[in-house]
């Protein structure tokens, strides 16, 4: 059986971790308090929206210092465990900028990862009013702790990047090493080890993981299955797609 590979990607195992960390955030008890919504378009960038009520003033009669610490440090957390699948994070330290006051409304916190894959990860984020006006700002630090996130992601942790819970494979091609690998992240801590990293996808996404070299892939082995096997061709498309989405969030890096 011969043909081109299906259009539309397969759902990827970042993007499973992605939308584990997004129930995980709705089913936070505090958040019956505060109505928001989470989403995690990418590696290391975080959205929430969010209403400012009157119940979050205090007595001057706008939001309370705790509404922007919470939402800031919500936004720039789930921008760092984006990037960690094994372990939950902790935040260590969270610094503040509030520059306006926030009344009733909409409100967006828009979370970014900055550096560290090690231990440390360090994040930051804005608020942005219904103005489009950005009144808050603040940049956290964040630890791996020792708390497994098996449980509470157990999506992300069924869905390595070649369908196995036991391959070793991460979900994330940016920290292709599944588990608290202490040389694996001083190594891609490194900027230039990074850069590097980074080059050899770009070479493997344009001359390997190309939907025409797979497809000739997928060719192959169902010739040599006789028609007697599963195709593999929905599955690699599936990864094709999710490289080549990777190498695309690149940029110029």
């Amino acid at each position: 059986m011969s043909g081109g590979i299906p259009a539309g990607p397969a759902p990827s195992g970042a993007e499973a971790h992605y939308r584990a960390l997004e129930s995980l955030y709705a089913a936070a008890p505090i958040n019956n308090l505060f109505q928001s919504r989470l989403e995690i378009s990418g590696e290391g960038q975080s959205r929430i929206e969010f209403t400012v009520e009157p119940g979050h003033f205090h007595a001057a009669g706008a939001a309370h210092g705790t509404t922007y610490f919470k939402m800031l440090d919500d936004a720039a957390f789930y921008a760092a465990n984006s990037l960690v699948n094994d372990f939950f994070l902790l935040t260590t330290a969270f610094n503040l900028l509030l520059t306006r006051p926030l009344t009733a409304g909409p409100v967006v916190a828009e979370g970014r990862w900055v550096n560290g894959r090690r231990r440390v990860l360090v994040a930051d984020a804005r608020l942005i009013d219904a103005d489009g006006e950005e009144v808050a700002r603040g940049t956290g630090t964040f630890m791996r702790s020792r708390a497994r996130s098996s449980n509470a992601m157990k999506t992300s942790e069924d869905v390595g990047l070649f369908g196995s819970r036991n391959t070793g494979a991460n979900v994330n091609l940016l920290m292709p090493l599944r588990g608290d690998n202490p040389l694996i992240y001083w190594l891609l801590d490194d900027p230039a080890n990074a850069a590097k990293y980074r080059a050899i996808l770009r070479e493997l996404a344009a001359t390997v993981f190309t939907a025409a070299e797979m497809t000739k892939l997928c060719d192959q082995l169902e010739q040599a299955g006789g028609g007697r096997a599963v195709s593999p061709r929905s599955f690699i498309a599936g990864q094709v797609a999710y490289v080549q989405q990777v190498v695309a969030g690149l940029g110029s890096k």
